[in-house]
């Protein structure tokens, strides 16, 4: 294989596996969204009609606890790969780039 064809798989590759994994992320954070809000409305509902009785103090110390947690998770998991990510990247830059560019299309279009 001459280094043409390569370049072309990587690029081709590259951009088809991006837009799809962004494609795929997008769907599932849409899904996600729709699952966490009809819960929130089955709760808000119960509330009303006496079912239940929500504490709203406690819900938002909660989640506000859970925000801070995840994000503390997701920076130290981000700080640990941050070597391996930048070598990565550079040694398979047009591969990288490709993805790159078809996983903010598939983000768009998901």
């Amino acid at each position: 294989m001459d280094p043409g064809e390569s370049i072309v798989l990587q690029l081709g590759g590259g951009g088809l596996g991006g837009f799809l994994v962004g494609y795929a992320i997008k769907k599932f954070i849409k899904l996600l969204a729709a699952i966490f809000g009809a819960f929130i409305l089955v709760l808000a509902y119960l509330d009303h009609v006496g079912v239940i009785t929500l504490n709203y103090e406690a819900l938002k110390s909660y989640l506000s606890g859970a925000g801070s947690h995840l994000a503390s998770a997701f920076g130290s998991l981000l700080e640990g790969g941050a070597d391996f990510g930048t070598h990565w990247a550079a040694s398979h830059l047009t591969l990288f780039s490709s993805f790159t560019l078809g996983l903010i299309i598939g983000l768009k279009k998901g």
